[in-house]
């Protein structure tokens, strides 16, 4: 049977699962399962689960925008920023040759200029 308790803490995880929607899936439930976890170790030491009680625990945590505001703003990702966390990975770039003798050079068939 769902509590009172039980609906404000379902209904605080969905709203943080609605700011973190532009979030990469993986790292979004990584963020939930972290504040689930949170909730659940603040949940065991209270004495008695009562409203007023989980309520006093969800506001320590604080507004889900906020969080997922700061998640952004640090923009790390499992060590990733965000840009690359989002992003395909691009191919290295071509080594640049030292010296390559002028298109002209190329069609005499001298490679040396002088």
């Amino acid at each position: 049977m769902t509590t009172k308790v039980d609906t404000l803490v379902d209904r605080y995880l969905e709203d943080l699962a609605a700011e973190l929607r532009g979030f990469p899936a993986n790292r979004r439930r990584e963020l939930l399962d972290e504040i689930g976890e949170h909730i659940t170790e603040a949940r065991a030491t209270l004495d008695a689960e009562t409203e007023p009680a989980i309520r006093t625990v969800l506001d320590r945590l604080g507004d889900p925008a906020d969080i997922a505001a700061e998640a952004r703003d640090r923009g790390t990702l499992g060590g990733l920023s965000m840009a690359e966390a989002t992003s395909t990975p691009c191919p290295p770039p071509a080594p640049t040759p030292r010296w390559a003798p002028p298109p002209r050079a190329r069609l005499l068939g001298r490679e040396r200029p002088w």
